[in-house]
């Protein structure tokens, strides 16, 4: 998004023109984070899940140091792992979106789409 904006652009077009709905799951960012993509940018309000694998190196302050007007909720600096669970229900999708440290629940959340 921040280093190819024209092509970004293109790509959020394309998924709008398709009029079906998205989630994103990323990683690689040694972090947890959730994002809401509002409605009017790809036709329908959409979420992205970053996750990390719990053997990877952590960097604290990783959220603090990259502000993210999307972000709705996140955390960084422990290792971390994350367990969707993804269902239907009168037409709407349900993403239960549980991410935990080693020994403690730190995101328990239900987005609706």
């Amino acid at each position: 998004e921040g280093l190819h904006p024209t092509q970004f652009s293109k790509f959020k077009q394309e998924l709008k023109d398709s009029k079906k709905k998205y989630v994103f799951i990323s990683g690689d960012r040694h972090l947890i984070e959730v994002m809401q993509i509002p409605k009017d940018e790809l036709g329908s309000k959409s979420f992205e899940y970053t996750v990390s694998g719990i053997h990877t190196k952590m960097y604290p302050g990783q959220l603090e140091r990259d502000p993210n007007k999307r972000r709705v909720d996140g955390f960084d600096g422990v290792p971390n792992y994350a367990i969707f669970d993804i269902s239907q229900e009168n037409n709407k999708t349900l993403i239960n979106f549980k991410a935990y440290t080693f020994d403690k629940l730190r995101i328990n959340r239900t987005d609706s789409f």
